[in-house]
């Protein structure tokens, strides 16, 4: 026969139950911190984000853009700096770009005809940016709530989204 001793039965289980707590429990308040309903329900705005923006990646360039590209962002730094015959020249962001373009190994407008993504990347980083200060602002002066809700409007505010991925300045 087998015989169970109820005690040593009850220290094993509650052992056990120390263990699994341990293990379960994150170790990181990073990891803490996006396990809240809020910050996943942050994470499935971003979702919708990217799902909104995803075709307006790969648009072809339009005139201002081009414009954009030939005149202040293919020309040395000096030049787009320096150069503003007309007030397309958004200098922050065209020197932002010009750097961009060359970590990437892209040194012509050509290169861009087909893959118009690889540098719509850069303002689309931007937005990504703007949308966690606006969460971050928003938890912070108000609640989760309400960043949540800044956020949702934000995502789905039509000058943001038409503009966000545009190559100009205010993209």
């Amino acid at each position: 026969m087998l015989k169970i001793n109820c005690n040593s039965l009850q220290s094993a289980n509650s052992e056990l139950h120390l263990v699994f707590m341990k293990i379960s429990k994150p170790n990181s308040s990073f990891i803490k911190q996006f396990t809240k309903k809020e910050n996943v329900a942050f994470l499935l705005l971003l979702v919708v984000y990217v799902i909104f923006q995803y075709q307006k990646l790969l648009l072809d360039f339009w005139n201002d853009e081009l414009y954009t590209m030939i005149h202040f962002i293919f020309v040395s730094p000096l030049t787009t700096v320096s150069d503003y015959h007309v007030p397309n020249n958004h200098i922050f962001f065209n020197l932002t770009a010009k750097f961009w373009t060359t970590i990437s190994g892209i040194h012509s407008i050509h290169q861009l005809m087909d893959t118009p993504w690889k540098l719509r990347l850069l303002p689309f980083f931007f937005s990504v940016l703007s949308i966690l200060f606006v969460w971050k602002t928003g938890k912070q002066f108000f609640n989760t709530q309400i960043a949540l809700l800044a956020v949702g409007f934000f995502i789905t505010c039509i000058p943001f989204l038409n503009y966000c991925l545009q190559i100009r300045g205010y993209g």
